[in-house]
């Protein structure tokens, strides 16, 4: 298996990219992943940087939903939504991750069922407000089309569009494994695929086990993250059962953490956490 961490985990630590890149090599990953962020957009500058070390690409991290831009706007990135400048808002941020893919020689973007138009209760939101029958319209209407145009663009840059499922605290829409292999049976393209989370599948899956199993070739990529969002082993998730399942697929791609990493001690847990990993890679072998 091949490792690799998002950079996005390091985003509220005081230290240089550099020391932060030098430091991951040390400890073992084969990649990084970048946040898709157009405030920072000097590809160049990032790509002359992650060439002075041993790290590959995996793929680049959408920032998906309404985010606050440094100028005090926002950034607008809900595919869902009534309005259809914030659509196009969104078509255009998904393009511009692709090609920042395709320049710093990634493999695949992630892209999330987020929407601007949930003007419901929390207890609506959590506790299934959205019929299937309307989920199945708004999809087939406003977001398969959406999809399928945006997987035609990642064909171009050689690059692959993976659905990310939410947790049902984050989105009404493509919450499980299961939602989002449907979706791409009916999108049916080689250049897209689906990513699963763990942190999001440990509340929404019945068995992260099976949901991984039955995601078969769809799957292309697998972000790690222990159910209190921190690397693997600090939580409850139970790791070793979804290595073996991911191995049973056969699935040979990234392996990508998504912590959240905090200071004094951010440095020991990511390797911590990635030896966890590998040790269970290694004694199911």
């Amino acid at each position: 298996m091949k490792y690799s961490i998002t950079l996005s985990s390091f985003s509220h630590i005081d230290e240089a990219l550099k020391e932060t890149l030098h430091r991951l090599v040390a400890q073992g990953y084969d990649a990084i992943e970048v946040l898709g962020d157009p405030r920072k957009s000097n590809i160049n500058t990032i790509k002359a940087t992650l060439d002075t070390f041993d790290l590959a690409v995996s793929g680049i991290s959408g920032m998906w939903g309404i985010r606050g831009k440094l100028d005090g706007s926002s950034l607008r990135t809900n595919l869902i939504s009534t309005n259809p400048s914030f659509v196009k808002s969104c078509f255009e941020y998904a393009k511009h991750c692709l090609e920042m893919c395709r320049l710093l020689d990634g493999k695949q973007v992630n892209i999330c069922l987020t929407s601007d138009d949930q003007n419901i209760s929390m207890y609506q939101l959590t506790h299934g407000h959205t019929s299937h029958l309307e989920k199945q319209s708004i999809l087939e209407k406003r977001v398969i089309p959406v999809l399928t145009n945006l997987t035609r663009i990642a064909k171009d840059n050689d690059v692959r569009l993976l659905l990310e499922p939410l947790n049902r605290y984050c989105s009404r829409f493509c919450n499980t494994a299961k939602e989002a292999v449907d979706i791409a049976k009916q999108i049916n393209h080689d250049s897209f695929g689906i990513l699963l989370d763990t942190y999001h599948m440990n509340i929404e899956e019945d068995s992260i086990e099976i949901a991984i199993q039955n995601s078969g070739g769809w799957l292309r990529h697998t972000h790690f993250a222990d159910n209190n969002r921190n690397m693997p082993g600090y939580g409850h998730i139970e790791f070793n059962s979804i290595v073996k399942s991911l191995k049973k697929i056969g699935h040979d791609e990234y392996i990508c953490f998504e912590p959240n990493l905090s200071p004094p001690d951010f440095k020991d847990v990511t390797k911590r956490g990635l030896d966890f990993i590998k040790m269970i890679e290694y004694s199911s072998s």
